[in-house]
C-alpha cells in the first residue's frame, strides 16, 4: 500500500490557497443550508413522487419509498423541496416529510454518510459514522482515515473543515454549503469540497461536490 506523507504546515498553506481560488464548478450564490427529513404519511404500499418541477402537475422523475431518509432539501419553493435525485434534481412535496436528525461530525454541520467526489480524476470521499473518512481515487489505494480535528471556519459561516490521518497518511478537506456542479451530469449539489492529500513528495489538490444519499429499505 502506498503511504501518503504530508506536513501539517504544507496542508495548511494548501488549504488557504485552495479556498482563495474559485473553481469553475461552484456557483456565485449560496443556497439555503441543507436540511434533512424523512418520508412520512405515505402508506406502505405507496410512494412519494419526485417531480421535475415544484408543482403537482409536472413530470414524475421517480419515487421515494415510505420512511426513506435522510431526504436532503437544499432549496424551497412554497410547499416543495429540491433534492439530488439520480442523474438530475427533483422536487418533493414537503407535506409528506418530517424533520429528521442526522448525526454530524463534531463541531460541524457535516452529516454522517456525506459523500463527495469529482471527475478528472475520478475520486470520492465519504464520512463514515462521525469520526472517519473513506477515501478512494481511480488507480490509487483506498484508505479509511481517522478524523483528528474538525470544526467551522471562523470567517465563513457556510464552511467546515476536517483533518484526518491513518498510519502516517494525512488529509485535509474544506466543505462549503454552496451550489456545486460536477460537470458530468445535470445535477446541482448542495455542497462543494476541496480535498488535499500528499504522497511521494507530490501534493494533490482535488475539488468536487457533496450530498447525503437517501437510504431506502
Amino acid at each position: 500500500m502506498t503511504r501518503f506523507r504530508i506536513s501539517p504546515k504544507a496542508v495548511a498553506i494548501a488549504v488557504i490557497a485552495g479556498l482563495a481560488l474559485a473553481g469553475p464548478t461552484k456557483a456565485d450564490h449560496e443556497p439555503t443550508d441543507p436540511q434533512y427529513f424523512k418520508v412520512t404519511n405515505v402508506a406502505d404500499d405507496d410512494t412519494l413522487n419526485v417531480r421535475a418541477e415544484p408543482n403537482a402537475s409536472s413530470a414524475i422523475l421517480g419515487e421515494l419509498k415510505p420512511n426513506a431518509f435522510p431526504i436532503e432539501i437544499f432549496e424551497r419553493q412554497g410547499d416543495w423541496g429540491r433534492i439530488v435525485f439520480q442523474e438530475a434534481n427533483g422536487w418533493v412535496s414537503m407535506n409528506f416529510l418530517s424533520p429528521f436528525a442526522v448525526p454530524v461530525v463534531p463541531g460541524t454541520r457535516l452529516a454522517s454518510s456525506l459523500r463527495c467526489g469529482g471527475v478528472e480524476p475520478f475520486w470520492s470521499v465519504e464520512v463514515i459514522g462521525t469520526d472517519k473518512l473513506a477515501f478512494e481515487a481511480l488507480g490509487g489505494p483506498a484508505m479509511t482515515l481517522n478524523i483528528t480535528e474538525s470544526g467551522a471556519f471562523e470567517a465563513r459561516p457556510n464552511a467546515d473543515y476536517v483533518w484526518a490521518e491513518v498510519d502516517g497518511n494525512q488529509a485535509a478537506a474544506s466543505i462549503r454549503r454552496q451550489i456545486c456542479s460536477d460537470g458530468a451530469s445535470d445535477r446541482d449539489y448542495p455542497m462543494s469540497i476541496d480535498f488535499l492529500i500528499r504522497g511521494g513528495g507530490a501534493a494533490s489538490a482535488l475539488e468536487g461536490c457533496c450530498n447525503v444519499p437517501v437510504f431506502e429499505k
